[in-house]
């Protein structure tokens, strides 16, 4: 199966914190949001800003999980949210050694960099894979590709050339 591309350039930080805002907006509780790219690409800094607009906190301290691999939030509302940075595992076993397979409960959003060493647990979810490119010093292009119904919907809308509001800053297509 296809899924849905969007693609959304940033020029900076802000931009990019608009983007993260404007798709918490969209988020329920158990939507997966995989961040792909290469070091320094704003995998972290993209995570941040969404798990602050997920928490209703803009003043969240969310560092980077790459030592605990996992940071535990939650939202207004009582939501989970799982911020693993994968880095440091290998593929396959070690996301069920560290019984990271529990994070696909119902009721918990889960914001997963490196999300190509659980890819085979991703199948099923309510994933929105997200790649991003660094274009410049500070800007940023996101790939958005949804493959659940759910994601594919919420994206059209986000990214509906009837309202680029949506994307505040961000250059959509």
């Amino acid at each position: 199966m296809t899924g849905l591309v969007r693609v959304a350039t940033v020029a900076d930080l802000e931009d990019t914190r608009r983007l993260a805002e404007n798709l918490a907006e969209v988020m329920t509780a158990g939507d997966v949001i995989a961040l792909s790219g290469g070091l320094g690409a704003g995998k972290t800094s993209f995570a941040r800003h969404l798990i602050r607009a997920l928490a209703d906190d803009p003043a969240l301290t969310v560092p980077s999980p790459s030592f605990p691999l996992l940071q535990t939030y939650e939202t207004p509302s009582g939501t989970e949210i799982w911020h693993l940075d994968l880095y440091r595992l290998s593929a396959g076993n070690d996301v069920w050694t560290l019984g990271l397979a529990d994070a696909f409960a119902e009721q918990t959003t889960l914001v997963i960099e490196w999300p190509e060493r659980m890819r085979r647990l991703l199948r099923g979810t309510r994933l929105l894979w997200t790649r991003i490119h660094l274009l410049g010093e500070s800007e940023r292009s996101f790939r958005f590709t949804a493959f659940h119904p759910a994601w594919r919907e919420r994206l059209a809308d986000l990214f509906s050339p009837h309202d680029q509001s949506a994307l505040a800053g961000a250059r959509g297509r």
